[in-house]
């Protein structure tokens, strides 16, 4: 239990870190497919590998799915652009699902190849 939470946390403060320090210097031209697409499949491979095995791989998918959540709501949104953020939770937490299901077939692949 403890290691999800913190397998949770970690993955939130990833994002949020990647947000505040890095996003910005990701040139123009690759920003939207850099931030929107490859960071959180990444991000999602890699904290449902951490996430622990005990639990379904149906709740792992939804505990990583719902990681974005929290970033864009500290972030809150532009004035001039009303609920645009709550419009970006869907497709961030598709990405961050696609990524965690990346993750669960990798570990089902090499749980097969080097049982």
């Amino acid at each position: 239990m403890i290691r999800n939470i913190l397998t949770i946390s970690a993955v939130i403060l990833v994002y949020l870190s990647y947000l505040l320090l890095i996003s910005e210097r990701v040139p123009a031209d690759d920003r939207l497919l850099i931030n929107f697409l490859v960071v959180p499949i990444l991000l999602g491979v890699c904290g449902v590998i951490a996430l622990s095995r005990e639990i379904g791989a149906v709740t792992r998918i939804a505990l990583i799915a719902a990681t974005p959540i929290l970033p864009i709501l500290i972030f809150g949104g532009d004035p001039a652009k009303p609920g645009l953020e709550l419009i970006l939770i869907g497709p961030l937490a598709l990405m961050f699902s696609i990524g965690a299901a990346i993750g669960i077939a990798l570990q089902m692949m090499l749980k097969r190849k080097y049982k």
